[in-house]
């Protein structure tokens, strides 16, 4: 088992972790991901005689199947590339100097689906999972945006923490659900004992700043908002006592749907005919 040449620690880089290992080696994938190839490298060996040590977050980029190392060049296709299965405390830094990027991005994944009918399971461009146990502070997310302005912000420029753009400019669409954001709490019901600031979605303007809407919706649509049949407390038929919506003396709504407004229950009324 052989590196044909490997670098640790460059210049300017000693003692910032994690260290970025590269390894350039004649053997091929299979050999690269058996256990134990690492530590029976001829390089491995060499360095631990002169006070290598591993550390937990160590990351190797290697090249593998190489028949050219010996003249310092080599070529690697599309499977040539080992990346490393996971990735501690991953930083990556990027910056942009053009007034014009055409697209400029710190990391860019794409996934390829070429399958004509897509059946089940999912393809994601990016999937983060953010597994926990428990918190009493502080946030847990599975992908977090961020957006630091430091800068005037004006004209038609669109600033956003999380951008979702769904192009279906070449799709027939047939009864599909598509949307461009889809959330879900699932899969099942777990213990809840209290779910009041439990929410299906959720803004916060915590600045001083009066915007100019919580909710901006721009665009032809059927309705402005969709209620499926179900098991939905916040819809209800309209009372008919005095000062309800179903009373015929006001407004003699068939329904209701609740709200909460500076802390306490109140109905908006529903009509089921508009004629």
């Amino acid at each position: 088992m052989t590196a044909e040449s490997f670098t640790n620690e460059l210049n300017g880089t000693i003692g910032f972790l994690p260290r970025t290992i590269k390894i350039v080696t004649t053997d091929t994938f299979a050999e690269v991901t058996a256990a134990g190839w690492l530590v029976a490298t001829d390089w491995y060996a060499a360095a631990i005689a002169n006070g290598f040590e591993l550390n937990a977050n160590d990351i190797f980029l290697i090249a593998y199947g190489s028949t050219s190392a010996d003249a310092g060049m080599f070529t690697l296709g599309a499977d040539n590339i080992l990346i490393p299965s996971s990735l501690v405390d991953g930083i990556i830094n990027a910056s942009n100097s053009s007034a014009t990027p055409s697209a400029a991005d710190a990391l860019a994944a794409t996934m390829d689906s070429t399958v004509s009918v897509m059946t089940s399971g999912y393809a994601a461009g990016v999937n983060g999972v953010a597994s926990m146990v428990g918190a009493s502070g502080g946030a847990v997310n599975a992908v977090r945006g961020t957006v630091v302005a430091t800068g005037t912000i004006s004209s038609d420029a669109i600033v956003a923490a999380i951008a979702g753009i769904l192009n279906v400019t070449g799709a027939t669409i047939n009864a599909g659900t598509v949307t461009g954001i889809y959330a879900e709490w699932g899969a099942a019901a777990g213990t809840a004992t209290d779910l009041t600031k439990c929410h299906g979605f959720m803004f916060v303007n915590a600045s001083a700043n009066k915007l100019n809407s919580q909710i901006y919706l721009s665009g032809n649509a059927t309705y402005l908002l969709e209620i499926p049949a179900g098991t939905t407390d916040y819809e209800a038929a309209a009372g008919t006592s005095a000062g309800s919506a179903g009373n015929a003396t006001h407004c003699a709504a068939q329904e209701v749907i609740a709200i909460r407004h500076n802390g306490a229950t109140k109905y908006i009324p529903v009509f089921t005919q508009n004629t």
